[in-house]
């Protein structure tokens, strides 16, 4: 988890890269190249004593850093008159700088990892925006359109409101199916997301082939 925050950290040195070539290659072939380098996969060694994912799993319950619980809660109304609630934790020295959160399937902002998360990059100074996805508040929403692997426009809301509120540096981390609407988001935005203040994003154990992943999950 150590290197996976400090890619996150290096993403500044992204962003600056991308501001400076603008005029010179376009930010979209800047960005591909930039990110590419930076991501560039490690192989995994756990512990010697966790040589399988299942110990692995256990071992993440019972020895885990404490967890940051959420200062308070905002309520966004989105464009088809609905709602998402988000958990917010202020930045202490970096205000400035604001990691939006976004969890996994039939998760929320309260589950371990998001506040795991959350309490990580808080010790850093910075924001922490962790989104609840339609549905997953415990508030029942006022419509019937739900989240999917796809649906982005709760958490591009997100990011203007992170924006709007002070945030010159935005980042995004996602996981599972959190990993696939943060990168898709990534996608959609383009040249428009350094526009928004998006400067790096990152997800994790995300399931690109949904079909693929429901299978192997179903056959277990």
């Amino acid at each position: 988890m150590s290197s996976w925050f400090s890619r996150l950290e290096m993403m500044k040195g992204v962003s600056k890269t991308i501001e400076k070539s603008r005029g010179k290659r376009g930010v979209r072939r800047v960005w591909g190249d930039e990110v590419g380098t930076y991501f560039k996969p490690r192989r995994f060694e756990p512990a010697w004593w966790a040589w399988n994912a299942h110990i692995q799993t256990l071992a993440s319950y019972f020895i885990s850093t404490k967890a940051h619980a959420r200062e308070r809660r905002v309520r966004l109304n989105t464009p088809d008159g609905d709602f998402i609630d988000v958990d917010v934790v202020d930045g202490t020295t970096r205000r400035d700088t604001a990691v939006l959160v976004c969890h996994g399937l039939e998760s929320s902002a309260a589950g371990s990892l998001p506040r795991r998360l959350a309490a990580k990059f808080n010790r850093s100074g910075w924001t922490v925006y962790s989104i609840n996805l339609r549905g997953c508040s415990g508030v029942v929403n006022k419509h019937l359109r739900a989240l999917h692997l796809g649906f982005t426009d709760d958490l591009r809301l997100l990011v203007e409101y992170a924006k709007r509120n002070g945030a010159k540096r935005i980042y995004i981390a996602g996981y599972s199916l959190g990993g696939n609407i943060t990168l898709k988001l990534l996608g959609e935005l383009q040249e428009k997301a350094i526009e928004l203040g998006v400067h790096g994003g990152v997800a994790f154990s995300v399931p690109f082939g949904a079909y693929e992943s429901a299978h192997k999950l179903q056959n277990r």
